[in-house]
């Protein structure tokens, strides 16, 4: 017995019996259904490292979602921004070994052939259309978008067939990428989410606002005390970021940060 699947397994059905208000759509008529969408929850906001009452405003699951259970748009940075597409399977049978079900694989490969090219069409939920507009609107203004398309599951990767499906669709290495996570890589990535303790003296004046419900404190901070913090605590300040699961890519900022 893998012990991660257990504990994953509790954990969402927890989230169901803990937060009924999470899970009122019309589609999630059922328990099955609403562990699924907690494991689809669960996934979404340890890969994107935010808090599940946040990461619920990113799920997109539901009739009409053309194989998007969830779309996070990043912000923009030099003249590229990221967009995340997630993928969920729940495997309900903890003793038997699965994989990721090639033809849900396939079906989200035509969903990104159309999704970036105002010239197709197809048949979103209003959520979701929001979101793929949004998309279009940075694309049309002249952004160039880097896409992660994370399909996860409480087992194992997708077979030949799933690979093939990618591979024949030819998409630019640097601009589309298909990654899995399932239940192992959440539970290490929950484990490695240690807490930092520090000071950062700054001189001169500083600014403190609120800003979206956090405190931000602007001012003057020495090149050589971000380096001295970085050497005390290493790739821990990074745990928290969406850079650190999903890689550096072809992204300038990325791999300025990979590089330093």
């Amino acid at each position: 017995m893998d012990i991660n699947k257990q504990i994953i397994d509790q954990r969402v059905r927890g989230m169901v019996q803990n937060h009924p208000e999470w899970f009122e759509a019309t589609h999630l008529n059922n328990e099955q259904r609403k562990i699924a969408y907690a494991f689809l929850l669960l996934s979404t906001a340890t890969l994107l490292d935010l808090d599940l009452s946040e990461a619920v405003a990113h799920l997109t699951d539901g009739p009409n979602d053309q194989g998007i259970d969830a779309l996070y748009i990043q912000q923009v940075e030099d003249a590229t921004f990221t967009v995340v597409l997630v993928q969920a399977k729940y495997h309900f049978n903890l003793e038997k070994a699965h994989t990721f079900p090639d033809n849900e694989v396939r079906k989200l490969v035509q969903t990104v052939q159309t999704l970036f090219d105002p010239a197709h069409s197809l048949s979103y939920h209003e959520k979701l259309e929001e979101k793929v507009n949004e998309i279009r609107a940075l694309i049309m203004d002249g952004l160039i978008p880097k896409v992660y398309c994370v399909l996860t599951n409480n087992d194992n990767t997708w077979q030949r067939t799933g690979q093939e499906y990618i591979d024949l669709a030819a998409f630019p290495k640097e601009q589309v990428s298909f990654q899995h996570f399932n239940h192992q890589a959440i539970v290490q990535q929950q484990q490695t989410a240690q807490a930092v303790h520090d000071t950062i003296p700054m001189s001169g004046k500083a600014i403190v606002e609120d800003f979206n419900y956090k405190r931000v404190i602007v001012g003057k901070v020495s090149i050589k005390v971000l380096s001295d913090l970085l050497h005390r605590h290493g790739d821990v300040l990074l745990e928290r970021n969406i850079r650190k699961y999903l890689g550096t890519g072809e992204n300038r900022v990325n791999q300025s940060i990979k590089m330093k």
